[in-house]
This record gives structure tokens, C-alpha cells and sequence, in this order.
């Protein structure tokens, strides 16, 4: 009996009762080389903002052209002003994100952007299973890149980055993770675009 894995409880946040995109997991993933828009020769580097909800799965990948802590704040508020005020946003404690969480001013670029009450939780470091979600999703989306682009390097701009992200976002989306049964023969499977977009038939 002392051999038994020890399991603790999930948190509120995994363990349900929170709205989509009211508690998510944020990381970066990359970069990719991408054309300059006004320079074919010019190629610079773009990382990819990676959010995934804690309730519904669901996961937003968000191109970004840089790794500093000025760069994400935009990119969060991009992602901000486009799905519903969050409560919590747990990331890793990388140096480039925790600077971004932790910056003075971060305060009042929420305020302005009228989300000042997310709370920021850095998960400790040597604890990477605290931030399995989103890892797993950057995993499967960087597997369904290399198979989209055949096996070949990203040679476009940062534009078609973009909306090739929207497509691996609807992909990883599409996935099943549960099944709503009707009778023994008769049940649907239950997608993050389901919960989402109310898709379900």
C-alpha cells in the first residue's frame, strides 16, 4: 500500500464550474522564420502564443512577432479583446513571460483594456505537469504543422503564418474529448468547437 501513487485534488479552475476562457494556460512556442513584408530577402523570427481554456480544451495559437515582455502584453491583449474577460492565466516560469506578468506598468495596460482584475499565476519551477494542458496542446500543434506543410520548412509571410495557425487552431479543435450518449448504438462526440461555438448537433 505505500507503493500507491499519491493523487491530489484538481483545481477549481480543471475541476469545473468556470466559464470558457475564464481560467486558461499561456506559452510560447517556436520561432519560425517568416518573409519580411516589404523585403522578400529579409526573414526574421515570429513565436507563437499558444492559449488553452482550462474548461473546454479549447485552444487559440496567436503569431507574435517577438519574445519580449512588450510583445506579449500586446498579444495578450489581443487575445483579450477577442474571447471574454479572464479570471485567471496561469504561465511557466519562463523569464520572458514572468517579466511580462510582473512589470509595473502591467497594471495599467489592463486597466486600460478594462480587464484589471486577472489574477497572473506563475506555476513553480521543477513542477512542469502543473502545465501539462497547454504543453500537450503546443505538442499536437506543432505535429499538425509539420504534416500541413508536408514536411517542409514555413517559407511565407507572416500573414499566411497566420492563417495557417487558424487552420492547425481548428484542427487541435476538432478533436473529441467525450462522447454524449442517447441510447447504446446512438451518441455524439463532443469537440472544444462544440462547446465553443455551439456546434453540436
Amino acid at each position: 500500500w505505500l507503493a500507491q501513487q499519491q493523487m491530489v485534488e484538481l483545481p477549481g479552475a480543471r475541476a469545473g464550474g468556470v466559464a470558457p476562457f475564464e481560467a486558461v494556460a499561456c506559452n510560447f512556442m517556436g520561432p519560425y522564420e517568416v518573409k519580411g513584408m516589404c523585403g522578400i530577402r529579409r526573414r526574421y523570427k515570429v513565436w507563437v502564443a499558444v492559449y488553452t481554456c482550462f474548461s473546454s480544451r479549447y485552444s487559440i495559437l496567436l503569431a507574435t512577432p517577438g519574445y519580449d515582455a512588450e510583445t506579449f502584453i500586446t498579444t495578450h491583449l489581443r487575445f483579450c479583446n477577442t474571447y471574454a474577460p479572464r479570471t485567471l492565466v496561469q504561465v511557466d516560469p519562463g523569464p520572458n513571460l514572468v517579466a511580462a506578468a510582473e512589470r509595473p506598468d502591467w497594471q495599467e495596460v489592463v486597466k486600460a483594456a478594462g480587464y484589471g482584475d486577472t489574477e497572473w499565476r506563475i506555476t513553480p519551477k521543477g513542477s512542469p505537469w502543473r502545465h501539462g494542458q497547454v504543453e500537450r496542446s503546443m505538442g499536437m500543434a506543432k505535429t499538425s504543422l509539420h504534416r500541413l506543410l508536408g514536411g517542409h520548412t514555413f517559407s511565407g509571410d507572416f500573414h499566411q503564418l497566420e492563417a495557417l495557425l487558424k487552420w492547425v487552431s481548428w484542427l487541435l479543435n476538432s478533436r473529441p474529448i467525450a462522447t454524449h450518449s442517447m441510447t447504446e448504438w446512438d451518441f455524439h462526440l463532443i469537440t472544444p468547437n462544440d462547446i465553443v461555438l455551439g456546434r453540436a448537433a
